[in-house]
């Protein structure tokens, strides 16, 4: 049976996470066909999102929590979930809850039935994300900038779901050199 690890990254995110983590646990705990293991990495946050997390880990044995007390970024926290998964797929999505459990699996699933593919990345513009006007036409024109400078061909690299065969997410992490809001792009790039 394979083994999906998703990673989450959070930073003070008590009114998101549990949301979250309730619709990705009640999604991958029904799955009898795939093993599941949701690994939370909490960068230095100042509220409430490790106690809440806290409160998931007792109930589901599959998902798991580290902590640091250092503020690694978005991506730092990606890469050190990364590192710590035990997947054979391994993938991170948003805490936000913008991609839902049902359209990650998708990405897994795709990456799965693609054996030539290393990795799989979602597309908020395709995908039933809502986003606001300005968010999505700053989203565009960022997309605009990351095709002309870096010759990427992809509709949305910002978005938080992306899905790698394990040997590639190790490689990811190992490689990284921004860990912060320009992450998602330093990883397609590498």
């Amino acid at each position: 049976m394979k083994k999906l690890s998703i990673i989450i990254p959070a930073k003070n995110e008590e009114k998101r996470i549990a949301r979250s983590l309730s619709n990705y646990a009640s999604f991958f705990a029904s799955r009898e066909d795939l093993e599941t293991e949701i690994i939370v990495c909490i960068s230095e946050s100042k509220d409430r999102t490790s106690q809440i997390v806290d409160e998931y880990v007792s109930k589901f044995p599959f998902i798991k929590k580290i902590l640091s007390p250092y503020n690694l970024g978005k991506g730092g926290a990606v890469s050190l979930g990364f590192k710590s998964s035990t997947g054979d797929f391994v993938g991170f999505t948003d805490a936000d809850g913008a991609i839902s459990p049902s359209e990650f699996f998708k990405l897994f699933s795709f990456l799965e039935e693609t054996p030539w593919l290393d990795g799989a990345i979602g597309s908020r513009t395709m995908g039933k994300t809502k986003m606001s006007t300005r968010r999505r036409v700053l989203s565009n024109v960022f997309n605009i900038y990351v095709k002309l400078f870096f010759n990427l061909p992809y509709r949305d690299t910002q978005c938080g779901a992306k899905v790698f065969r394990r040997k590639q997410a190790l490689s990811i992490s190992n490689k990284l050199s921004n860990t912060g809001w320009a992450f998602d792009v330093n990883t397609l790039l590498v």
